[in-house]
């Protein structure tokens, strides 16, 4: 068996974990989409990592491949739709709310009639990580004027962005779920908080996943995922994963 992560093998995320999965005895290596096809077995375990465009315009090149490998029949942890489903941000917010997860009232702008949520609010793309394209907006007409600037964004001209109620923060946490559990880095949180990073990982149906959640008035809210986390620490992430089998791995002296 052979863990392949698929995304961009030099970065620094993807050489820890091959390094983490080859200290736990896995054969693993990292590749561009492109050679998934050529590498992947049935019996082979591959991670999907692909990230949001820097254009913001989707997620990067890599999910047809993925799509052929399952199709294939290959084991893909972060399959297209997980990751689909984790890096669209209305995406995320229609899961989430189908799973009764605590969330930020969203809804899709760019099409018409703006939608009624209450300011201010923050304009954000679809597909987005950090605070590239996010604008707060404190009435319509601030929005509108926003808006009509976003037209120029062939992002926004292609998806349209996403309106999302601003939720007073007084505390951010992020937290990594793999294969069903908090990896490392819960202790001394809040339980709530593990239960809602677990809950949105199944909603989206990711097995490799961050999720932010903020808290005010002690009221967790999960607020955003991203499916190609940057990790300090790739270990727990790749224990959590194979901890079952673990035992039944060959050790590399």
């Amino acid at each position: 068996m052979a863990f392949l992560i698929v995304g961009k093998p030099s970065e620094p995320t993807c050489s820890a974990i091959v390094a983490a999965a080859c200290e736990l005895g896995l054969e693993a290596a990292a590749l561009e989409p492109s050679r998934l096809s050529r590498s992947a077995r049935v019996g082979d375990v591959v991670l999907g990592r692909l990230s949001v465009r820097a254009s913001l315009a989707g997620v990067e090149r890599g999910l047809d491949e993925l799509s052929r490998a399952v199709a294939r029949g290959v084991f893909v942890l972060n399959p297209p739709t997980g990751i689909l489903a984790a890096s669209d941000k209305l995406a995320t917010a229609l899961r989430l709310a189908r799973a009764g997860v605590p969330h930020p009232r969203t809804a899709l702008v760019g099409g018409g009639t703006l939608p009624a949520v209450g300011f201010p609010a923050v304009v954000k793309p679809r597909f987005g990580a950090g605070s590239a394209g996010v604008k707060l907006c404190d009435d319509v007409e601030d929005l509108e004027r926003h808006l009509d600037g976003l037209r120029r964004e062939r992002w926004y001209r292609r998806y349209g962005a996403v309106l999302q109620e601003l939720v007073p923060v007084e505390r951010e946490l992020r937290l990594v779920v793999a294969g069903g559990r908090v990896a490392g880095g819960a202790e001394g949180e809040p339980v709530e908080a593990t239960r809602l990073a677990l809950a949105a990982a199944a909603a989206t149906e990711t097995d490799v996943v961050a999720v932010d959640l903020v808290e005010h008035g002690g009221t967790l809210v999960v607020l955003d995922l991203d499916p190609a986390p940057v990790l300090d620490d790739a270990r727990p992430v790749v224990e959590a994963l194979f901890q079952d089998v673990a035992p039944a791995l060959p050790r590399i002296a």
